[in-house]
């Protein structure tokens, strides 16, 4: 799961937007959270199938939770530049969604998005759970 993990910070580190990228350890459960705005929290599990007895297809689970300050009104009575401002969290995970849709290398088969989900996990902020996967082939060591 290393590689995942290092492979979702070059990718997402590639969004000039995004200013904090870690392992969800329960940041946001504290008072003041120890991360800077917009932040990505990233959980990562996998699962694995059998080929034969040597080999196995892992895929791997990501859960992205994409955070930031609500900083602006987006009610339908809000002037329409107030409302962009408190719109653009949406705009970052539409650039997640281009960074990691369907990217695959010689590691990694394509990333797809299972689900994308607005949560309200703590006052002032907005937060937005993304799900992924990916797969890959486990490399025996000799």
């Amino acid at each position: 799961m290393k590689e995942l993990y290092e492979k979702l910070l070059e990718l997402l580190g590639g969004i000039e937007e995004i200013r904090y990228i870690d392992l969800d350890a329960g940041q946001l459960q504290v008072e003041q959270p120890p991360i800077s705005y917009p932040a990505v929290l990233i959980k990562l599990s996998e699962s694995s199938q059998e080929i034969n007895h040597v080999h196995r297809t892992i895929t791997g689970h990501i859960e992205l939770t994409v955070i930031d300050k609500y900083i602006s009104e987006t009610h339908s009575l809000a002037p329409e530049q107030v409302r962009e401002r408190g719109l653009k969290y949406l705009e970052l995970n539409e650039k997640i969604d281009k960074a990691l849709q369907g990217y695959k290398d010689k590691r990694f088969e394509p990333f797809s998005n299972l689900s994308k989900e607005d949560r309200q996990i703590r006052t002032g902020l907005k937060t937005t759970v993304q799900k992924w996967e990916t797969a890959w082939k486990n490399v025996p060591s000799s």
